[in-house]
């Protein structure tokens, strides 16, 4: 199951209330577990694209990269863009490769919820060296790249290309930027009326250490991750002290749920969450009202993160493999989260 809420504010609840709830989100989106990605709205636009761009539409002739960083800038706001471009010479004949100076911006669209977010850009390369001829072929003074990039996997722009007497389409990707390690940071439990019994986490998204620079720690705002059941399968030992009495289904999976990273503005914008992960207060007490003897019981589930890739169509990679275990006790609960493990007394 699914809920839909506004940071730490209830936007829409569906209730099941014996089933066992994974996934609450605070981020306002329509989260889909498959693709395409493209039917998941996520209003956080991308914020970094720092690292290296390559161009495959021969604007130049041949394959280009733009090595870029850009100034600290927010949804709504315009950063400042600089680095350098490496295009090589198309005629080759043993003639060295070309290098610009970069210099541009990146204005990230105003976060709106249920609308995509998206980053404008429009980036400049001069100053060629060397400028001189070389098998024939004379470097172009300057080139512009100029249009989108999309949110989701924050590795794909389209737009077009221009140099003096010459322009066309583009399309260019970032090497795809996939978390080291993810963070995960107790918040209690929920206060949401039935799902009290709901614990809360919140996840921080860290680097590569050879990956691209973070120096506003935010290289993974506008991303969205996923979580599917696995390695394996899930065990309900509660489930089983029931004798398959337990009116609700099995706790042996968990949902599906999408969230968008860095879409709350409190939080650093590598954060992704809540992952809410309970039964809800009624199934708990079910438990402890018809099999009070066979408390405490624990479930168990695997639980893959996975984060989009290559421009939100079909790509996706497994960046974490982690547990989630609840137990059920007479008077507490315990509901753990890849070892960080909350009670509810």
């Amino acid at each position: 199951m699914r809920t839909s809420f506004r940071p730490f504010l209830s936007k829409s609840l569906t209730v099941i209330t014996l089933m066992f709830i994974e996934a609450q989100t605070i981020s306002a989106q329509n989260g889909c577990a498959s693709p395409p990605f493209t039917s998941c709205n996520n209003p956080t636009p991308s914020t970094n694209i720092n690292g290296k761009w390559e161009d495959y539409t021969s604007t130049w002739g041949l394959i280009s990269r733009w090595t870029v960083t850009v100034a600290n800038v927010t949804p709504g706001g315009t950063g400042t863009v600089t680095g350098t471009v490496q295009a090589p010479n198309p005629n080759g004949l043993g003639c060295p490769d070309v290098y610009y100076t970069a210099n541009g911006t990146i204005s990230p669209s105003g976060q709106t919820d249920g609308v995509d977010g998206s980053t404008t850009f429009s980036w400049t390369a001069t100053s060629p060296n060397p400028s001189t001829t070389c098998g024939g072929y004379t470097p172009v003074t300057t080139m512009t790249y100029s249009g989108t990039i999309g949110n989701k996997s924050n590795d794909r722009g389209s737009g077009t290309w221009s140099r003096p007497g010459n322009s066309g389409s583009l399309t260019f990707w970032r090497e795809y930027v996939v978390p080291f390690t993810e963070t995960t940071i107790a918040d209690g439990f929920s206060g949401v009326p039935n799902f009290t019994t709901q614990a809360r986490f919140r996840q921080e998204l860290n680097r590569e250490p050879w990956g691209p620079t973070d120096p506003n720690i935010n290289l993974f705002q506008g991303r969205q991750v996923f979580e599917i059941t696995g390695p394996g399968t899930g065990t309900d030992g509660c489930y089983a002290a029931s004798s398959g009495n337990y009116p609700g289904p099995k706790f042996e999976s968990v949902v599906g749920t999408t969230w968008n990273v860095g879409y709350v503005a409190t939080y650093q914008k590598n954060t992704w969450g809540w992952d809410g992960i309970g039964w809800a207060t009624a199934g708990v007490n079910w438990y402890r009202n018809n099999i009070p003897g066979s408390l405490p019981c624990t479930a168990t589930i695997p639980q893959q993160m996975k984060i989009v890739v290559n421009g939100e169509s079909n790509g996706s990679v497994p960046y974490s493999n982690g547990s989630i275990v609840v137990t059920i006790k007479p008077t507490s609960l315990e509901v753990t989260r890849n070892g960080i493990m909350q009670v509810q007394p």
